[in-house]
């Protein structure tokens, strides 16, 4: 280690967040994993009431987590899609773990109901949507599907 000279006395000790996805033991997107911390919709019943939440969490999350990292704005902005895709990719994890028999026909039927309210909102909602920048202002944008 090389010598620091006397004359300062401070440390710098520079610290890296990883969020580690432990389902697939992998280090996961970063945006991916924030977007799985703030997601407030309930996996088996689809509730309105899940977007507003979502939203808000991701509201009161970013702030502190950009200050660490760095997300670009297209994958802020990807914020609903990712809790779209985790929903689908959680029925995959749940059947490679318990095999077929652990769901009917009924489940997935409902897991698709699911799926295509929570895309019917995010397009009736994310039409005029504000997400947070990185800046601390909020943009438009909108819901791509």
């Amino acid at each position: 280690m090389p010598q620091q000279p006397r004359n300062r006395r401070y440390i710098y000790l520079r610290i890296w967040l990883y969020l580690l996805d432990f389902d697939t033991s992998c280090e996961g997107f970063p945006m991916y994993d924030a977007s799985l911390i703030c997601n407030q919709t309930h996996y088996f019943d689809f509730n309105e009431s899940g977007y507003a939440k979502s939203k808000e969490a991701l509201s009161r999350f970013l702030p502190g987590y950009l200050k660490h990292n760095h997300l670009s704005q297209a994958e802020i902005d990807a914020f609903f899609d990712l809790i779209g895709l985790y929903h689908f990719a959680l029925q995959a994890t749940i059947i490679e773990m318990y095999g077929l028999d652990c769901v009917d026909n009924a489940f997935l039927d409902k897991q698709l109901d699911w799926l295509n309210k929570w895309r019917e909102q995010c397009e009736k909602e994310g039409k005029q949507n504000e997400l947070y920048q990185p800046t601390g202002k909020t943009t438009t944008t909108k819901y791509h599907s």
